[in-house]
């Protein structure tokens, strides 16, 4: 029978059968053989319906109903709760599926988006630290994905553009001929070093050295620029292997510059008499003009009680160098008188 689907699994669900005029021929909650009086024919069962609802002691009632041969129809009865009771159950069984499902997917979608947007929060910062000017960051990802890609790409394009910009600053602030750094670098170097002072409140110690050789305009007119350019080399690389711990500058055609810090600073005294007995050995054994290194030097230690800041160290270097170097010339000419 098709219709036992209707009440399987219910509590309350059973089978009755009535006449072609609707009256109940069976009940099973009914004495239909021996009752005195006709069992009144419920509501709703006369429509003669395949499916009909109707109401039975107070109970509101879902029926099926099949017609048999002999005009009689079998009914099949369940109360609407029950019926509805499993919809809610199958209901809540799909809800509960559904929400446990888009659950899952939500986490398979942040797991996966993860994957892809911190990769990418990643490229981003990098991209910003780029724009500053500054090429050291961190991109881990490695993923065979269109983002591992673009990290290894844009890693490889940064490394590019640092070696790059790295090599521009070389030639920006190296002196061609003698490979040391030049006169801008100079410049920078003094304004970090100020910087360095005021972080510390004027308790930075260092010292500025100023070389300048004599005799160049002289070597240049009678031997050469050629020559010239080896007596400048000759005279960097003393001055670059007796200040090897500090900073060489060539800051203009013939002048030189040393910042004096740490060991150098604290040996400054005996550095500056190595360079004189270095020239003076140089001036006594070499024949050729060129390589008889004599440079006129002058350093001033900073002293915050008497200095505001660099510049004024600068300066005191700058003018005891030009007095170390006209000293030395009227030494020569009363030498030579």
């Amino acid at each position: 029978f098709p219709y036992t689907t209707l009440f399987r699994s219910r509590d309350n669900g059973y089978a009755f059968l009535i006449n072609s005029k609707g009256g109940i021929v069976y009940h099973p909650r009914m004495d239909v053989v021996n009752s005195v009086s006709k069992p009144a024919t419920p509501a709703g069962l006369l429509s003669g319906s395949e499916y009909l609802r109707y109401k039975f002691d107070g109970v509101e009632k879902q029926a099926a109903c099949l017609p048999l041969n002999n005009g009689m129809r079998i009914c099949v009865s369940v109360p609407v709760r029950e019926i509805n009771a499993e919809w809610r159950r199958w209901s809540s069984r799909v809800v509960t599926v559904f929400g446990v499902f888009l659950l899952a997917v939500f986490f398979v979608i942040w797991a996966f988006s993860s994957r892809i947007t911190k990769p990418l929060r990643q490229l981003t910062l990098a991209a910003e630290q780029v724009d500053k000017g500054k090429y050291d960051f961190k991109l881990d990802y490695n993923g065979n994905d269109e983002v591992g890609i673009l990290t290894r790409t844009f890693k490889r394009v940064t490394g590019h553009l640092k070696d790059q910009i790295s090599d521009l600053n070389d030639l920006a602030y190296s002196d061609s001929l003698t490979s040391l750094h030049n006169k801008g670098a100079f410049e920078i170097s003094l304004r970090e070093l100020q910087a360095q002072v005021e972080a510390s409140k004027n308790t930075q110690e260092f010292a500025i050295c100023i070389f300048d050789c004599n005799w160049l305009k002289v070597i240049n007119d009678r031997h050469g620029h050629e020559k010239g350019d080896m007596y400048l080399k000759e005279t960097a690389a003393i001055i670059c292997e007796i200040f090897n711990h500090s900073p060489v500058f060539r800051t203009g055609g013939d002048e030189f510059a040393v910042i004096l810090t740490e060991s150098d600073y604290a040996n400054r005294e005996d550095l500056l008499r190595q360079f004189d007995e270095k020239c003076a050995l140089r001036q006594m054994n070499e024949t050729e003009l060129c390589r008889q290194i004599d440079v006129a030097r002058g350093y001033a230690v900073f002293d915050p009680k008497e200095d505001k800041g660099v510049d004024d160290v600068l300066r005191r270097a700058d003018k005891r160098m030009y007095e170390n170097k006209w000293t030395r010339k009227r030494q020569i000419k009363e030498e030579n008188a």
